[in-house]
């Protein structure tokens, strides 16, 4: 919890997920040792937070790739329609790597203080 504190504080991207699963290990690990704990729970979190996110992304490329496909490559006047959509898709790409490395003001103290009240 503290490395969420910590990471917050500095603008850092965190999972509450990880941060969460990691606390809910720990204390079960202090309290009752690493018997305590289903392992086989845990790798299957683990390998769902690997798999998730590729395939999620895969997906959107596939949908959005196979409707380009359909409706520009394959018409009669590829190149005309691909002039037309060069700025939809060029907005698409961009929004989508802002969006992948935008960042957050900084919290102030005040609001830090309020998020951990």
């Amino acid at each position: 919890m503290i490395m969420l504190i910590g990471a917050t504080a500095l603008s850092l991207s965190v999972s509450t997920t990880h941060t969460i699963i990691g606390c809910i290990m720990g204390f079960a690990i202090a309290a009752k040792g690493f018997d305590s704990i289903d392992w086989d729970l845990v790798r299957r979190i683990m390998i769902s937070w690997a798999v998730a996110p590729p395939l999620c992304t895969g997906a959107v490329a596939f949908i959005f790739f196979g409707t380009l496909r359909h409706f520009v490559m394959r018409s009669e006047n590829a190149f005309q329609r691909a002039n037309r959509t060069f700025p939809l898709v060029l907005f698409m790409v961009s929004l989508s790597t802002s969006s992948t490395f935008s960042t957050r003001e900084p919290p102030t103290s005040s609001t830090l203080k309020e998020s951990l009240t």
